[in-house]
């Protein structure tokens, strides 16, 4: 079977833009990505999600199981504990760090959870494409900060309207 992969960066994420004023909810994120896939005209896909995306399309599968063909979550989770959500502000309020050069910036980029299991030589592909550079030559993570201050939705008592 032929397949096609549509891989947008969530608002505030990758090569996206900022949202200014800050507009990160969940409820943000599932309505763009309603407005896209009506827009590109997906029928029945399968929404794969890593991450922050895995808890989007997991939510966003609750709302329209019924448009879905199926639903993939990776490294995700659908309900973040208080103290993930209290941590994860912590870390939005302080200011973003800045890097005199591409090479730093990647030594010193970090995941979260801390425990995840990828590779040194895994960390710095992704770190590749996390980072860039501002208009005084330094360099900056792509992701706004401002994006951990979003209220995530516990999704476990939604699980079962998921049908796809």
């Amino acid at each position: 079977d032929d397949f096609h992969v549509i891989a947008p960066d969530w608002r505030g994420h990758g090569d996206s833009q900022h949202a200014d004023p800050p507009a990160y909810s969940t409820r943000h994120y599932i309505d763009d990505l309603h407005q896209l896939l009506a827009k590109i005209g997906v029928e029945r896909p399968v929404l794969v999600g890593h991450s922050m995306g895995g808890h989007n399309a997991v939510i966003y599968a609750t709302e329209h199981a019924d448009e879905l063909a199926g639903l993939v979550m990776v490294d995700t989770t659908v309900s973040y504990p208080e103290s993930a959500v209290q941590f994860l502000r912590k870390l939005g309020q302080k200011p973003a760090k800045v890097f005199a050069s591409r090479a730093e910036a990647i030594s010193r980029f970090r995941v979260l959870p801390r425990e995840s299991l990828f590779s040194q030589e895994r960390l710095e592909y992704i770190a590749g494409f996390a980072f860039s550079q501002r208009a005084d030559g330094r360099w900056v993570a792509k992701l706004d900060r401002r994006t951990l201050f979003r209220e995530p939705v516990d999704g476990r008592r939604r699980l079962a309207s998921i049908s796809c």
